[in-house]
This record gives structure tokens, sequence and C-alpha cells, in this order.
């Protein structure tokens, strides 16, 4: 059971140093947790989600990983909205684990709501309708330092 936490961190820590190399692309992160989610949901899932704006093509490639969701039923990600903050649906992800694609088009305010950390991914399940794990959706080079510690020991478990 181990294997497959530590796969998901090798997966997230591949998915942000690529695309780090190229000039032309942000890099994010999100962390999903019950705790996120407004009100919180209590959930014991996870998961992890790596997005990259690649500015040229003005389009969002993303993936997103969970585990502890029994049967997702929306993945979406919404904004703009701050931490703590609820907002409409922008893209209707696929319920695949992972969940992978480009959001496209993305216009010039949802690239700044992007970059100023207003955008968050949850998952849905028929447990948690509303929504089961959240995460805020912020530019890694804006993570501090400790945030890679709490990832490292989330997937420790």
């Amino acid at each position: 059971m181990r294997l497959a936490p530590r796969f998901l961190t090798i997966a997230v820590v591949a998915c942000c140093l690529v695309p780090a190399l190229a000039a032309a692309n942000d890099s994010f992160l999100a962390s999903l947790n019950g705790a996120q989610e407004v009100p919180a949901s209590g959930s014991q899932a996870f998961g992890t989600g790596v997005f990259t704006y690649v500015t040229d093509a003005q389009v969002v490639s993303y993936t997103v990983t969970f585990m502890g969701v029994a049967s997702p039923t929306a993945i979406h990600v919404h904004g703009p909205a701050g931490v703590g903050q609820n907002a409409d649906v922008l893209f209707t992800l696929p319920t695949n684990n992972p969940a992978f694609g480009v959001l496209s088009p993305i216009t010039v305010q949802q690239a700044a709501d992007l970059r100023a950390g207003l955008w968050y991914v949850n998952v849905h399940s028929a447990a948690h309708p509303t929504g089961e794990i959240r995460g805020q959706i912020l530019n890694i080079t804006a993570v501090q330092p400790g945030t890679w510690s709490q990832v490292r020991e989330l997937y420790a478990r």
C-alpha cells in the first residue's frame, strides 16, 4: 500500500520539474484534502494536482491524482476564489484517476487569477456531492519550503 503514495510523490516531482525547464510555462501544484472543502468534508481522502500554464498556447495542462475517494462523480476547477471561499465552476475534468488533459481556452483574466492563486480543484463523490477533497492551485514558485515537507509527510502515510 505504501508503493502507491511513493509513486504519486515521484510523479508529482517529475511533473513539476519537467515543465519548470520551459521558460514560457508557469507550473502550479494543488494538495487536495477534505479540510480544505468549504465546509470541511471530514474525508480522509487526499490527492495532488499538477497544472502547467503554457503561455504561448494559452492553455493549461493538468494531472489530478487522488486516493480514498470511493466513487468520484465530478472533478472541477473553480475560480476565482481564495482559500476558504467558494466559486463557480470554470472547467469540468474527467472523473478518471488520474484525470489529465488540457483546459482551453484560457482568457487573460483567467490566467491572471490562476497566477494569483485564485483557482482551486475539487473532487466530488456520492458520499460528498458538494465536494470531498479540495486543493488551492498555487504557483510552485510561491510554495513555501515547509509545504514540500508537508507533501512528503502526506504521501508517507
